[in-house]
């Protein structure tokens, strides 16, 4: 778990898709288990459909949506519709059983991000804009950006095109490159757009140490050694 924070720990929490879906899809259906349950459709609550909505909230959406749902779904089906109803109670066996289950699924099923092999240094003609800016259409200020990258969501590949944009980006400011945007105006559109990914922690982290720097030598431009990271972890 600790590698997989230092390469996903920064990525912006959605509150919609992560906490509030989850939530709203297990009272959901705890409501109609009550309904059917009132109305001597079923005899009682089955828990079939929690485990497949924590599977596919998991597979769809990341491995912490199936965990908070099936955490939800625990507490709601042991209260509203395990019997003795509206009532906590303590579960047997089968029933413990199948509340571990459904957070076991929840890690299981959740979809795994591979590492990607990291692409070669990138190259920059200085005559064009930045890789990572945008032009606003038809020349409009108002709407170009200096910050506009596109993350693949891996963070191991994402550091990497970071500190290549990086790089780039010092190399334009030590050569006093035309339209090279102050570091202030990036930093604002990172701030707007956000989010918080490898390629903001990777592009920030070769600045940064060309800031640091005391001495000509460029060993912070030298892209990071991936070789090591190969490996894989789940969406969280």
């Amino acid at each position: 778990m600790k590698a997989v924070a230092e390469r996903m720990g920064y990525e912006a929490l959605d509150g919609a898709k992560v906490i509030f879906i989850p939530i709203v899809t297990i009272v959901t259906l705890t409501v109609a288990n009550i309904i059917l349950a009132e109305a001597k459709i079923v005899k009682y609550g089955y828990i079939s459909p929690y485990v497949a909505a924590v599977a596919i909230l998991s597979n769809r959406v990341c491995v912490r949506a199936g965990l908070i749902s099936a955490l939800v779904a625990i507490p709601l089906y042991n209260f509203f519709i395990m019997p003795p109803t509206w009532a906590f109670s303590l579960p047997s066996v089968a029933e413990a059983t199948a509340y571990i289950s459904m957070l076991v699924v929840a890690v299981v099923v959740a979809p795994r991000v591979r590492w990607k092999e990291p692409p070669l240094p990138l190259t920059h003609d200085k005559s064009k804009p930045l890789p990572f800016t945008r032009k606003g259409r038809g020349g409009d200020a108002a709407d170009t950006l200096t910050w506009d990258p596109s993350p693949s969501m891996v963070w191991a590949t994402d550091d990497y095109i970071g500190r290549e944009y990086g790089r780039i980006y010092v190399e334009c400011l030590r050569d006093r490159t035309p339209e090279t945007p102050p570091l202030s105006f990036i930093a604002s559109d990172m701030v707007k757009r956000g989010a918080f990914t490898g390629v903001e922690a990777g592009f920030m982290h070769v600045v940064e140490r060309a800031a640091a720097s005391k001495t000509k030598r460029d060993d912070h431009l030298i892209p990071h050694d991936y070789t090591k990271d190969r490996g894989s972890h789940r969406a969280i």
